[in-house]
């Protein structure tokens, strides 16, 4: 029976050759077209990892336990007392780490001299932070250096919203958990432009050390970690929860931190809204 019915099939396909070759070519068709989109999108959701591990978050962050759900309300009670000794100690647990650098967040306003804008801050090691921060480009001035003790950076959605450009004078303010308030005059050394608009709208960078005078603390919030290849970060991330997963010490990988899902989130929105 089954012989039967494949030898009326390909009867039927001989019968009908031009039917036929158009209908193989448009399935051949149909299946390149979908391989080629796959590719396409996978290669877009590649280079998304990359712009974010290369921007913001590195490809490891490791923060104290409860850090991301507690940063608002009490970012004080989850400082990493001894970033210096952690970035040592991660350096020896992953070995394909090439790069450590501390970071210590803040939350204030911005003031040009006539207006307030409130901020998100973060307090880098400026030196290392430019060889992570290739998919960073600056539209005007430059990066930090280790040298700008009373440097600033800030986010073009920022620079906009204050009409600032370099070499502006700008006071930034912040209150502290007893209640204080500190203030702390900076020079505009640099306008960036990263791959999200949402971060560089509220987004302000400015040295550790400053940071640490302004907050009155040696601590710091995150270690990033960078990794010679992308590709390690399974192995890098697996040895270093082994190993301090019981200090009280939670890790992220730079494609699974918040910011990532929400950019890929709103990619995949804004295809499926295209697409209708």
């Amino acid at each position: 029976m089954a012989h039967s019915l494949f030898s009326l099939a390909i009867r039927n396909i001989l019968r009908q050759r031009a039917r036929s070759a158009a209908t193989l070519a448009a399935i051949a068709i149909g299946v390149a077209g979908l391989i080629l989109v796959g590719g396409f999108v996978q290669d877009i959701f590649i280079q998304l990892g990359e712009a974010i591990i290369h921007s913001q978050t590195g490809h490891i962050q490791v923060t104290r336990e409860g850090y991301r759900e507690g940063k608002t309300r009490a970012p004080e009670k989850y400082l990493i007392e001894k970033p210096d000794q952690l970035k040592a100690d991660i350096q020896k647990a992953a070995p394909n780490a090439n790069l450590t650098m501390a970071r210590l967040g803040f939350t204030g306003t911005l003031n040009n001299g006539k207006r307030d804008l409130g901020i998100i801050g973060e307090s880098i090691e400026p030196d290392a932070e430019a060889s992570m921060g290739t998919y960073m480009q600056f539209v005007e001035g430059r990066s930090l250096k280790n040298t700008d003790h009373d440097g600033i950076v800030i986010g073009q959605g920022v620079a906009k919203s204050l009409g600032l450009k370099v070499g502006d004078r700008v006071t930034l303010v912040i209150t502290l958990a007893a209640g204080a308030v500190n203030t702390l005059d900076f020079e505009l050394v640099g306008v960036f432009q990263s791959f999200s608009k949402e971060f560089d709208s509220r987004a302000v960078r400015i040295p550790l050390e400053a940071a640490k005078n302004l907050m009155d603390t040696e601590g710091a919030h995150l270690i990033v970690v960078m990794l010679d290849h992308t590709e390690d970060t399974s192995v890098a991330f697996n040895a270093l929860k082994q190993r301090f997963f019981k200090d009280g010490y939670k890790l992220s990988a730079g494609t699974n931190c918040p910011i990532f899902t929400k950019k890929l989130l709103s990619f995949m929105i804004g295809n499926l809204v295209f697409c209708a």
